[in-house]
């Protein structure tokens, strides 16, 4: 069996244009789907962060969140989760405030800004007294590429042998120490006997899944590292599966 697994944001999910997936991605997933092979999300979202938000496009066969955290299923049946210790949680929310950046953490599969608001974000939390459910991904804004790059070096440092750190952009994601895309793929992989796995992304933290993918796939536009670690550079999610077709 094969099955392929693709990044959310900016590989898939375009929240910016008008068309926020494109009707060849959709087509050709259903394609593929419709030949017996399974297609799934592999994202550092939450899991209601990314089904209120494809549901009405595309219906995956699994769901890696969290940056491996988290695992669902088709119907959303929790099938692996690890979770960020309650002391890590506050000492890296603390860090985060004191540093100036814009924290959200993921909470029982949703997001959560802390502090105040986000464009993106409206569900608030206010104090470490109101985190009340398992915590799976904590996020910080670091406004550039540049200082993205420097935070994970420094967070990985103070916090390595608890927690994993990647760069998503700008943003530096935060989730439970041994976890990743990659492993997240390994887990899918024995769960669901998959033969032949396929995984597309554009970002540094998609590198651990094209690591463990049998045929990974990236962007002209995606980093250098991705694109030396993929098989095919390609335009779309579409003509990556006509690859596997």
């Amino acid at each position: 069996m094969k099955a392929f697994a693709s990044d959310f944001d900016g590989t898939i999910y375009f929240s910016e244009k008008s068309e926020h997936v494109k009707a060849s991605d959709i087509q050709a997933v259903h394609k593929f789907q419709e030949q017996g092979h399974l297609f799934g999300f592999c994202t550092g979202r939450p899991i209601y962060g990314v089904t209120d938000y494809i549901k009405e496009y595309i219906e995956a066969d699994f769901y890696i969140t969290n940056s491996g955290a988290t695992i669902h299923d088709k119907d959303l049946n929790l099938i692996y989760e690890k979770t960020i210790p309650k002391e890590i949680i506050d000492k890296l929310i603390t860090y985060g405030v004191e540093n100036s950046y814009a924290v959200d953490l993921h909470m029982d599969g949703k997001f959560y800004a802390y502090g105040k608001a986000t464009n993106f974000i409206k569900d608030i939390i206010t104090s470490l007294d109101e985190i009340h459910g398992n915590v799976h991904n904590i996020s910080y804004n670091a406004l550039t590429e540049e200082a993205a790059i420097e935070l994970v070096q420094l967070i990985s440092h103070q916090f390595g042998d608890q927690i994993a750190a990647f760069r998503n952009t700008r943003y530096v994601d935060i989730v439970p120490f041994g976890c990743s895309k990659g492993t997240g793929i390994e887990i899918v992989r024995k769960v669901f006997q998959i033969d032949t796995f396929c995984g597309i992304g554009d970002s540094m933290n998609d590198l651990p899944m094209l690591e463990k993918a049998d045929m990974p796939f990236t962007f002209p536009f995606a980093p250098e590292a991705l694109q030396e670690k993929s098989k095919h550079i390609v335009n779309s999610v579409a003509e990556a599966l006509d690859f596997m077709l």
